[in-house]
């Protein structure tokens, strides 16, 4: 788990990305991270763009990774279509269950330009994603966790669609920790209760890491 520092003189936009480089002599080598509350993704993307992996002949991409119920993925899309920095959106109708992440409004800090991609991931996947890392990776992560994880494979999997190699290596950096998470994902009773709704992105992630 990554530590984090003490509390930095802005609000960092709490998001979670993946980031994928290339050279021109090697075959993609992609990296999916998440933030922590200090702010690193801030830093992630001017770091890929403009800093030693273009110097030394690398390309970067860098993916976020945005909850359901959240804002950042609406500004960015806006972004990546008009070209402006839109933060005059509408909230979210529901509540952001997905610790850490997310946010119902823009940030000053959040900045699209640095992002090359944005996928919105359901709550029920991200949460489905945790409890699959804890089972069959031994990792005791939460759901913010999750929402890296499952981004990480909705990209390799649209990857494939496209024809394109899934050669390179990929990381993942865990940011919660599962025993946050005793009354929800740590209870055999809660999971009972919502075994219909992450049912089917189990069954999701079963199948792309089979």
């Amino acid at each position: 788990m990554p530590s984090t520092s003490a509390s930095p003189p802005r609000r960092w936009p709490r998001t979670a990305a993946a980031t994928s480089s290339t050279s021109s002599s090697m075959p993609p080598r992609p990296a999916t991270g998440r933030a922590s509350h200090s702010g690193p993704l801030h830093h992630t993307g001017p770091f890929h763009h403009s800093g030693p992996l273009h110097h030394r002949g690398h390309g970067a991409r860098v993916i976020g990774v945005d909850p359901e119920h959240s804002v950042y993925h609406a500004c960015w899309q806006h972004h990546h279509t008009h070209g402006t920095r839109m933060t005059s959106l509408p909230a979210p109708q529901a509540p952001n269950p997905i610790e850490g992440i997310g946010r119902p409004c823009v940030l000053e800090a959040f900045d699209p330009v640095h992002f090359d991609d944005y996928r919105r991931i359901a709550d029920a996947r991200s949460q489905a994603a945790a409890l699959w890392l804890a089972e069959h990776a031994g990792l005791a992560v939460g759901p913010s966790t999750g929402t890296a994880f499952a981004g990480l494979l909705e990209t390799l999997e649209l990857k494939h669609a496209r024809g394109e190699a899934l050669t390179g290596s990929w990381l993942l950096l865990a940011c919660d920790h599962a025993s946050r998470y005793a009354s929800t994902l740590g209870d055999p009773v809660w999971r009972a209760e919502h075994q219909s709704r992450l049912a089917p992105h189990r069954a999701w992630i079963e199948r792309l890491t089979a």
